[in-house]
């Protein structure tokens, strides 16, 4: 084995990797299970509060290797949401929104409004984005008219004119629309730091202008849905400066001394602990404001004192008045909300926090504090009026923001500034401030530029935010999913239970079947699943339910490149050559049908990553993964673990008594009863087809919109009963089903899908329980529930078919060119068509009739793309046995399909192992995995056994007869002349 040194190297690098990133789950789980028992009280009640201040106190501290908590739980491997509950939401800017506020009143005429609705169909049938869809769709209705005449109005002096081209006013659009879902980015990240989640995730979908949150832990679906939704509040107001709040800011200390001091009396005298240094240092300071506002302490300095270190122990003092580090700031909102604490202070006074902290030392944030004047709760000015912003530069270089007002907003803006002459103006919005310049003098225009120590990304955001106020653009949710904290519990206990069986009966089935060398197998497969929670770790990738369901089936399908290996050994043992030798070739015939069908189901698994979202994606994360680690695993750690056996002077057999002769000398004939096959398939897509045209398929609200709710009941349900129940309250067709048990249902509705106000969820929540509340003395709760609108589903179902044919289509071209010839790529890609073709079939014919769901959605998409995965990786083991035939000069003289007859029975022990070993897995999975994956692995577990046929009785039959057609055009044409080229054996 060539670069055998290299090659240990790099397994010990990978392996200290893994154990590195693998570490901070153990130091984060650690952690967590100290905050709960610091929380629980004798009752064994967790206080949520208490856990919460445990955590925070910690978050900016170093905890681990040099690391903060808050580091520390980033760089654990995080469980998806469908194993720790939370909520899953899909944000959709609406560009017609926009496009109504940029036209104005000439959004109005009937033209403009035909041309949106038209743009809005079109989506499906065009990949070019919305305005220009709208302008086009304009052009048509309304021929004559240019595009300046709509959009060219005084919001938009300066960026277009009445005598602007279509091509300039198309380019302005599109613009405005890509700074608004920015925009939209911006405000959605800023109000997901409101709920003080552990790392949420919020991305920006390529491509698209939607925008993704999930929000790990989340127990309140309705406060998410309204903070998320809707458009943002723009705001400038005034701001008190903190010597005008002299006898407030004492009374505040006062307070926090008495509290103190009842807090101490609680406590043991023993318990008592001193103040940390962050405050010492920052007592002086203060102790000079609290000195200057107040005549009446002037003379108390014990009692200046005292009050000075219980506010120090809490705010900091800052330019703009106060701030609280970051791990404070939960306890020190509770205070300020306090009646008694409010009362102290000016009765227009609101309390608001900076949008983001300033850095302090020893990893310390601190988060500025703001004492924000509003008259009866409403701000001096709203955004409504700004014009326009953007980022610019000052006189002297430096990175400025210029805003331009209109006429009453000019008004107001410069009545604002004369009165605020040397004070600071917040910029808020959504009640975080963004910024408060200090203004120098009176503005009389509405024309403004913010000047400071901003970068020119800062300057950038900054004048998006301030747009919000031109361009409302309301976010709507387009797709939901909640999943509770309870039912995330039972998915790990499920997932932990399916894994750990899953991966017992394939270590036993591979001792079973090839005894020692068995056992050399199940330590590479277990290194394999080492090595691929560990690069998961360090990727920061997201385990979910699929996920493990993905890591699962990776060890099913990584015995295939052991099984090929071992078959290669064993052929060359019964060739009579020495075992070292006998190793060494068996690695090398084999390393060509390992990398070609491992290939195959790369691309797959690469179009499901890229296609996927939830279930789907966090599958084809597992599975990509796992194949790479599994090929290093099975050709560099297999081989290492023989060649020290060998080293050592052992041999040994690669079969057990009972499997010694299995699948020896077979004498099958595959291809002479091909047409009795080909005649069987066709009744069976026949009957299919039938089934699809009278009976149709189960669509999930995947494809069709809709809502859906998993409810679970104390006692068992009657979902017929519980289905007139639904029908009669919510006056439309229902679908009701058992879900994983006679005491839960899965309830499916379109109820209220088309409406985007705020309240529209709660309103379809509160009528489902209405009616599960007529089942009589059955409590029930709703334990998760999901939503997709009509154009997200429209959206999905094409990416899932624009999925299956670009895999189709990859297969089909990798296929030609690994193998030469189109014969074999036709073979592949019909057997890929007649495996799906006839998973449908089934999916359609027994809907209704099987205890699980047989939808047609994401999941199933995700399932029937690992399927051709699957099915690729038999087939093109197939196709490289029947290559080599072909190529044999033992084959000379031989009729075709004698040659690949005998290929095929070649493979029959490989295809068998394998099969077995991922037909196992997956039965575990059907059995343990829970009711969520079930449809999923019913689909997979059909794949393999439909996939397995297909290889073997469909695609080297058509192989057999293209290359026959092909040979009575060219009678000369012999045996080993129709074999693509062999690939040159490449040295492991």
């Amino acid at each position: 084995m060539t670069n055998k040194n290299g090659i240990i190297g790099l397994t010990i690098i990978v392996a200290l990797i893994s154990v590195y990133y693998l570490s901070f789950t153990f130091a984060s789980r650690s952690f967590k299970s100290k905050a709960t028992a610091y929380a629980t009280d004798s009752r064994g009640e967790v206080d949520i509060a208490k856990k919460q201040r445990y955590v925070d106190s910690l978050w900016r501290q170093e905890v681990y290797l040099g690391h903060t908590l808050q580091e520390v739980t980033e760089r654990e491997l995080n469980l998806g949401l469908d194993l720790q509950g939370g909520m899953h939401v899909v944000l959709e800017v609406a560009p017609a929104d926009i496009l109504k506020g940029m036209a104005g009143g000439n959004a109005r005429s009937s033209a403009f409004q035909a041309a949106l609705k038209k743009a809005g169909e079109d989506k499906a049938a065009s990949n070019s984005t919305f305005i220009n869809r709208f302008a086009a769709a304009y052009k048509e209705a309304a021929p004559n008219t240019s595009l300046a005449s709509v959009f060219a109005t005084s919001s938009n002096r300066g960026k277009i004119s009445s005598n602007s081209s279509d091509s300039d006013v198309i380019k302005m659009l599109n613009t405005e629309v890509n700074g608004s879902i920015d925009r939209a980015f911006q405000i959605t990240s800023a109000r997901i730091d409101k709920f003080g989640v552990t790392n949420p995730n919020i991305q920006r979908l390529p491509g698209q202008n939607r925008i993704l949150v999930e929000l790990p832990g989340v127990d309140n679906p309705e406060r998410v849905r309204r903070l998320l939704s809707g458009a943002a509040k723009l705001e400038f107001a005034e701001v008190y400066l903190t010597n005008e709040l002299g006898a407030g800011l004492e009374g505040l200390g006062r307070y926090l001394t008495q509290q103190a001091e009842v807090e101490k009396a609680k406590r043991p005298a023993a318990a008592t602990t001193a103040k940390a240094d962050t405050t010492k240092k920052t007592t002086g300071g203060l102790a000079e404001q609290l000195a200057q506002k107040s005549d009446s302490t002037a003379n108390d300095s014990a009692a200046v004192a005292a009050q000075t270190a219980a506010l120090t122990s809490l705010f900091v003092p800052m330019p703009q008045g106060l701030g609280v580090y970051l791990k404070d700031t939960a306890r020190a909102g509770e205070i300020l909300r306090r009646p008694e604490v409010r009362s102290l202070f000016p009765a227009d006074l609101v309390f608001m926090w900076d949008r983001k902290g300033t850095a302090a030392g020893d990893n310390q944030l601190i988060l500025p504090l703001y004492f924000i004047k509003k008259q009866n709760g409403e701000a001096a000015m709203e955004g409504d009026v700004i014009v326009d912003a953007t980022h610019d530069y000052d006189e002297s270089g430096r990175p400025e923001v210029t805003m331009r007002m209109n006429g009453e907003g000019a008004r107001k803006w410069r009545s604002l500034t004369a009165r605020s002459i040397g004070r600071p103006v917040a910029i808020i919005i959504d009640n975080l401030v963004y910024t408060a310049p200090t203004v120098q003098g009176e503005i009389p225009n509405g024309n403004s530029s913010i000047t400071g120590s901003f970068t020119v990304e800062e300057t950038k955001d900054m004048s998006n935010v301030l747009k919000a106020g031109k361009l409302p653009a309301p976010t709507h949710i387009v797709e939901e999913a909640v999943v509770g904290s309870s039912l995330g519990a039972e998915a790990i206990n499920d997932g932990l239970l399916s894994s750990a069986v899953g991966l017992v009966i394939v270590l036993v089935f591979m001792i079973a079947y090839y005894s020692k060398a068995g056992w050399i197998a199940d330590i590479a497969l277990l290194i394999n699943l080492f090595f691929l929670l560990g690069i998961m770790a360090s990727l920061g990738a997201v385990l979910t339910l699929s996920g493990i369901a993905g890591i699962v089936l990776s060890i099913g399908m990584a015995v295939d490149a052991n099984v090929l290996i071992y078959e290669g050994i064993k052929t060359e043992l019964e060739a009579g050559k020495p075992f070292a030798q006998a190793v060494r070739d068996g690695f090398k015939s084999s390393l060509s049908a390992i990398i070609d069908s491992n290939v195959t189901t790369l691309l797959t698994g690469i179009i499901l990553y890229t296609f996927g979202t939830g279930l789907v994606l966090g599958f084809a994360t597992t599975l990509v993964l796992g194949l790479l680690t599994s090929l290093f695993t099975a050709i560099f750690i297999t081989r290492l673990l023989l060649e020290y056996q060998i080293k050592k002077g052992k041999t040994f057999n690669f079969y057990t008594g009972l499997t010694k002769n299995w699948f020896k000398d077979n004498h099958f004939d595959f291809v002479s009863q091909r047409r009795r096959f080909y005649i069987i398939s066709s009744v069976i897509i026949a009957i299919g087809i039938g089934s699809f045209i009278f009976k149709g398929f189960g669509l999930g609200i995947d494809f069709k919109g809709g809502r859906s709710y998993v409810v679970r009941f104390e006692n068992n349900v009657d979902a017929d009963v519980l289905r007139d129940k639904m029908d009669e309250t919510l006056g439309s067709a229902t679908e009701v089903k058992t879900f994983g048990g006679q005491d839960q249902v899965k309830i499916t509705t379109a109820y209220l899908i088309e409406e985007t106000t705020p309240d529209a969820d709660q309103r379809a929540e509160a009528k489902v329980m209405e009616a599960v509340k007529k089942m009589g003395n059955n409590p029930a709760q709703i334990v998760s529930s999901n939503k997709v609108g009509p154009t997200m589903a429209k959206d999905t179902l094409w990416s899932a078919v624009y999925a299956v044919l670009l895999a189709l289509g990859a297969n089909f071209i990798y296929i030609l060119i690994r193998f030469k010839r189109v014969a074999f790529s036709y073979g592949a890609v019909v057997s890929l068509a007649h495996d799906v073709v006839i998973i449908l079939a089934i999916f359609s014919l027994f809907n209704g009739w099987l205890p699980w769901s047989l939808d047609i959605d994401q999941a199933f998409i995700g399932a029937i793309l690992t399927m051709i995965g699957y099915s690729m990786n038999d087939t093109v083991v197939i196709y490289d046995r029947i290559r080599d035939y072909l190529a044999d000069d033992k084959s000379r003289g031989q009729s075709l399909p004698t040659v690949i007859n005998n290929a095929l029975n070649s493979t029959l022990s490989r295809t068998a192992v394998t099969g077995i070993s991922v037909i196992l897995v997956l039965i575990v999975l059907m059995i343990f995995g829970g009711a969520v994956i079930r449809g999923f692995t019913f689909c997979m577990l059909l794949g393999v056994i439909v996939g397995t046929y297909s290889s073997l009785f469909v695609a080297a039959p058509i192989v057999v007869d293209l290359l026959q057609r092909d040979q009575k055009k060219e009678p000369a044409l012999a045996v080993a002349e129709t074999a693509p080229a062999a690939p040159k054996k490449v040295k492991a």
